[in-house]
């Protein structure tokens, strides 16, 4: 009995030792943090999402990167992203499900492409990738497109592929410190998803008088279920601007049934090749916030993602969701 006693008085005493700090207590942050930190552009919610809050990224883009991540809200004033944007070493331009041009993810893209290339020409060193419908907001920002001069066309492309890598893409910046066998592997092997519904096809790069022509270099290309033809990984020929059609961060963290997603190990070295060359890109950016409590406050770390797989039913297994007024995500630094 005595045993038991102190056993429980010291389980007492552990557990006042290790209790957070009362809510009254200031935060101590640790000082500014000096590693990659990398922002993935929300989108607002629609549907079922709606109950969760006003926008949402896929923790997956969060695990592709395993960096520090900070979300970037859509609904961003000018002045609030271009703080962000000299304060952040990189941006990701996710996929989903938004109309272009109008609405707050594609002006925010639009922003993002315009600004990084921008900082980029004045010297100041700044990658941007874009996924999917990111792939589509930077080469439609690009070619300076709208409503009636969409650069894209539908087709049905829901559905794994290889890549049919483009002559000279060997000594492309992304693809030139690729394993040779991966290199063989990605061409061979369905290592890479699909899930849209938009493509643009490899003309508007290839010819001379295409928009993209200029600016822009053709990796490689893909076909959808159709047999058209269309552009699946690019790379702007001056700039560290990088995007894919496909899907890479869906290989080892998007594991719907509803799905034919790959993932091989083939496959999952192909999404890790991709995600540590553009953190490798972001680490050569001398950005950095200006104090370290705006950092630590907007870290995705302060927020919970939605097991959305199970809550809704998704085939995002989850997702972070945010309201777009929250004053920590939009620069109140504030204790």
């Amino acid at each position: 009995m005595m045993t038991g006693y102190l056993l429980l008085v010291l389980g007492m005493v552990v557990g006042m030792n290790c209790a957070p700090a009362t809510a009254n207590k200031a935060v101590s942050y640790p000082p500014t943090y000096k590693g990659p930190v990398i922002g993935i552009l929300t989108q607002k919610t629609n549907g079922q999402f709606q109950r969760y809050g006003h926008s949402y990224l896929a923790a997956s883009y969060v695990k592709f990167l395993e960096m520090a991540v900070i979300p970037v809200i859509d609904s961003m004033s000018p002045d609030q992203m271009n703080r962000t944007l000299h304060s952040i070493n990189g941006m990701l331009i996710p996929g989903g499900a938004q109309i272009f041009p109008n609405s707050k993810f594609y002006e925010a893209s639009k922003y993002i492409y315009d600004w990084t290339v921008n900082s980029n020409k004045n010297g100041s060193y700044f990658p941007l990738w874009g996924t999917c419908l990111g792939f589509e907001a930077i080469l439609y920002a690009e070619a300076n497109a709208n409503v009636t001069t969409d650069i894209r066309f539908r087709c049905s492309a829901h559905m794994p592929n290889n890549l049919t890598i483009q002559e000279g893409a060997q000594d492309s910046r992304m693809l030139s410190n690729l394993d040779s066998k991966l290199y063989q592997a990605v061409q061979t092997e369905q290592l890479v998803y699909n899930a849209h519904s938009f493509c643009i096809g490899a003309e508007q790069i290839e010819s001379p008088d295409g928009p993209l022509h200029n600016n822009f270099n053709l990796l490689a290309v893909n076909w959808d279920a159709n047999g058209k033809q269309y552009i699946a990984l690019v790379e702007h020929k001056k700039i560290p601007i990088y995007a894919s059609q496909f899907h890479p961060e869906k290989n080892a963290f998007e594991w719907t049934t509803y799905k034919s997603i790959p993932h091989t190990k083939n496959a999952i070295l192909f999404m890790q090749y991709l995600a540590n060359f553009f953190v490798g890109e972001a680490r050569q950016s001398k950005n950095q916030f200006s104090e370290s409590v705006e950092f630590y406050k907007r870290s995705i770390n302060n927020y919970n993602p939605v097991y959305t797989a199970i809550a809704l039913n998704s085939s995002l297994e989850s997702c972070y969701f945010f309201h777009d007024r929250r004053d920590d995500l939009l620069l109140n630094t504030t204790d």
